[in-house]
């Protein structure tokens, strides 16, 4: 009997707006798999085409005044949850998988997967479970699928796999039509690949798959990528794709004012640089960078210069953090003039001592001096898109909320405007290319 492997993508509640795109993880796992000569299904139900029956009865519960009557709709609410849960464990059992891989991004979601997974064994009790994400929870029991453990066990390179996988998969292009953003986060990290060959290829392998499947998309590249790679994404595929880009740049003295312009003229909207703090003695003494706070702040220029929008990410504040180190963060994102910052979490702060500055100290403090926050370089895209360019922390907000109640018409609204609006950058870029050819010619 071959063996048969359903990948499952699941959210939690509230919803979260990356639950809102493409699993790329699980996109990487199909291709391994099948190239290994697995039969895999896959299943997202982070759509809002799928979310639709426990979203009225989580609005229902939110909307209620009075305590008792709150209480009685909250427990409405995990009733039909658990229906869905049960719904979802049948779907998954009609198949008759001989493995399951649950792919969640949070804690909630993975409290969403253990439910399913509940179910699933009492239908299919010989079903082997895994998890897979940057971090299973304590009190998840079963094993964490590692793609580094299926390659070893496959004795293959990720070069080698990766040429037998066909690019022709439908699973990009349903995800607009069931209530996804049309937005590919390229994080190899999260995928699971650390190795900056192995990151490359994967980058190269999904991007010619968006080129092949999609019109009308964002990619946001999250972690930073070498210079010569990233002159090398954009001669060989950004300016294949007729769609607006992202990504993240680590302040390297390399990156020139023509780096910028070519990646402005590849179609890049927005960069997120990867400042990590505001004080030049953390920079030193606990990250030991080889860049400086001056450097971030030339580079910012440069890409504003370019007419790209700037955010900028520091790490989560480590023990040496204080009061001031939060002013000099403060500075510099002022001195950038970027468009907003995001607080990325940070081993070294793991083990710091109670009282110790935490990521939300920091994040309340940017926002109490009016800097805009946890704003990414695909919301900012997205926003364009929608046609709030300038205005990317209303939208943003707006979109939060929704999610918060639940409000699947409303965020129907909003990913339906993104995708058109994404479709029309395209139309307008293909233009610009095409005219550029005839006057070439001529």
């Amino acid at each position: 009997m071959p063996q048969r492997v359903a990948l499952i993508h699941v959210p939690g509640w509230p919803l979260q707006e990356r639950s809102l795109l493409p699993c790329v993880e699980m996109i990487l796992a199909a291709g391994l798999l099948r190239a290994s000569g697995t039969a895999v299904c896959m299943r997202d139900y982070a759509t809002l085409s799928a979310l639709s029956e426990p979203a009225t009865a989580w609005i229902n519960s939110r909307l209620e005044a009075g305590w008792w009557r709150r209480q009685r709709a909250s427990r409405e609410f995990h009733r039909i949850w658990l229906e869905w849960c049960q719904k979802i464990a049948g779907h998954i059992a009609e198949w008759g998988p001989n493995e399951v891989i649950f792919f969640a991004a949070d804690n909630s979601a993975w409290h969403t997967a253990r439910r399913v997974a509940t179910f699933l064994l009492s239908l299919l009790p010989h079903t082997l479970i895994f998890g897979h994400g940057t971090r299973l929870p304590v009190s998840w029991p079963w094993k964490h699928w590692r793609i580094e453990d299926f390659l070893n066990s496959q004795q293959a390179t990720l070069s080698c796999v990766l040429e037998k996988i066909s690019t022709g998969d439908e699973f990009l292009t349903t995800f607009p039509d069931e209530g996804k953003f049309s937005v590919v986060l390229l994080d190899a990290g999260r995928a699971g690949l650390y190795g900056p060959s192995d990151a490359a290829v994967f980058r190269r392998w999904l991007l010619n798959t968006v080129i092949q499947n999609c019109n009308g998309s964002a990619v946001w590249i999250e972690e930073p990528v070498p210079v010569q790679e990233l002159l090398q994404l954009c001669m060989s595929y950004f300016r294949k794709i007729p769609a607006a880009h992202a990504v993240t740049l680590y302040p390297d003295r390399n990156i020139s004012p023509a780096t910028v312009r070519i990646l402005q003229g590849a179609g890049c909207r927005a960069v997120e640089i990867l400042a990590l703090s505001g004080s030049q003695r953390i920079l030193e003494d606990v990250y030991r960078t080889n860049f400086s706070v001056r450097d971030v702040r030339e580079l910012a220029e440069t890409c504003r210069a370019a007419g790209l929008k700037v955010l900028l990410r520091y790490a989560a504040p480590c023990c040496w953090d204080d009061r001031h180190t939060f002013d000099e963060a403060r500075r510099l994102a002022e001195q950038c003039a970027c468009s907003g910052i995001s607080v990325a979490g940070d081993g070294r702060n793991e083990s710091a001592e109670q009282g110790s500055p935490s990521r939300k100290n920091l994040l309340a403090y940017l926002e109490n001096t009016g800097i805009p926050t946890e704003l990414r370089g695909w919301h900012l895209v997205a926003a364009e898109a929608a046609g709030f360019s300038g205005r990317e922390i209303w939208w943003l907000n707006r979109i939060r909320e929704s999610l918060e109640c639940s409000d699947i018409a409303t965020l129907h609204t909003e990913i339906r405007n993104v995708r058109e609006g994404l479709a029309h950058i395209s139309a307008a870029r293909q233009s610009v290319a095409v005219s550029r050819l005839e006057a070439v010619a001529n």
